[in-house]
C-alpha cells in the first residue's frame, strides 16, 4: 500500500512543477525564480501527499484490526460450548 501513496505522491509532484512552472512563465518573472518555486511546490506537494496518505492509511488499518477483534470478542458463543460445562 505504501508503494501507491508513493507513486501518487510522485505524479501529484510532477504535475504540481509543471503547473507552477506553466503559471510563473505568465508573470514575468527569471526563468531560475520560475525553476525554484515549482521544485519547491513541488517537494511541498510530495512531502504532504507522503505524510497524509500514510496517517490515513494508518488510521484505517487501526480502526479495520479493532472492528476484527471486536466482532472476536462480541461473538456469540456456540451451543457446543456451552454444553461443555
Amino acid at each position: 500500500m505504501n508503494n501507491n501513496i508513493k507513486s501518487f505522491a510522485i505524479r501529484a509532484a510532477v504535475v504540481m512543477y509543471f503547473l507552477m512552472s506553466i503559471v510563473g512563465m505568465h508573470t514575468g518573472v527569471c526563468s531560475a525564480t520560475d525553476c525554484k518555486r515549482a521544485f519547491i511546490g513541488a517537494v511541498i506537494t510530495y512531502i504532504t501527499i507522503l505524510i497524509a496518505g500514510n496517517i490515513i492509511l494508518s488510521v484505517i488499518i487501526d480502526n479495520l484490526a479493532n472492528k476484527k477483534s471486536q466482532e472476536k470478542f462480541n461473538k456469540t458463543p456456540d451451543k457446543e460450548s456451552e454444553n461443555e460445562f
